[in-house]
C-alpha cells in the first residue's frame, strides 16, 4: 500500500541527481520507449481532439510524452473539452438557480466546470503543464529525428 506524502522521484531522476538521498534504487523499474509516438485515441472528439493535437506533439517533443502516457493526456483533454462546455453553458445565466419551492442553491454547472478544471490542473501537473510543477519535471527528448517520421510510424 503506498504511502501518503509526496510522490517518489523516478529512478532515471534519481540517477541524473547523483541520488543525494543514497536509498536503493528500484532494480526492475519499468522502462519505456520514448521513441514511440502516442498516437491520438479514436475516442477523442472535438474540443478534446483539438486539446490533444495542441498538447501531445510538444509534451513528446520535450521527452514528457510516451504510449504509457496515452490514456493520462486523454483524459486531461476530455476534461479540457467538459470544462469548456461548461463553462460556455454557464455565459449568462445566473450563478444561483431556484428550486421548485424556492430553495435557492448554485448553479449545478458551476460544479461541473470545477470538477473538469480540477480534473485538468491534476492530470497537467503530471505532465508539468503548471508553472509550479514544471519546476519538478525533467524531460529528456526523444531520439526520433522528424515529426512526420514518428507519425508515419507510429499514429
Amino acid at each position: 500500500m503506498a504511502k501518503p506524502g509526496t510522490k517518489p522521484k523516478p529512478t532515471q531522476l534519481k540517477l541524473v541527481n547523483g541520488n543525494p538521498g543514497r536509498r536503493p534504487l528500484p532494480k526492475k523499474e519499468a522502462v519505456i520507449d520514448p521513441d514511440l509516438y502516442p498516437g491520438m485515441p479514436p475516442q477523442l472528439k472535438g474540443k478534446a481532439k483539438e486539446e490533444w493535437i495542441r498538447n501531445c506533439d510538444l509534451l513528446f517533443d520535450v521527452g514528457l510524452m510516451t504510449v504509457a502516457d496515452r490514456n493520462a493526456l486523454a483524459a486531461y483533454c476530455v476534461a479540457f473539452a467538459h470544462w469548456v462546455d461548461a463553462e460556455a453553458e454557464l455565459e449568462g445565466k445566473p450563478l444561483i438557480v431556484y428550486s421548485a419551492t424556492g430553495n435557492a442553491g448554485a448553479n449545478p454547472l458551476i460544479g461541473i466546470a470545477k470538477d473538469a478544471m480540477m480534473a485538468m490542473v491534476k492530470l497537467g501537473c503530471e505532465f508539468g503543464m503548471t508553472p509550479s510543477s514544471r519546476s519538478r519535471v525533467e524531460a529528456n527528448p526523444p531520439n526520433v529525428k522528424s515529426k512526420e517520421a514518428k507519425k508515419a510510424i507510429y499514429y
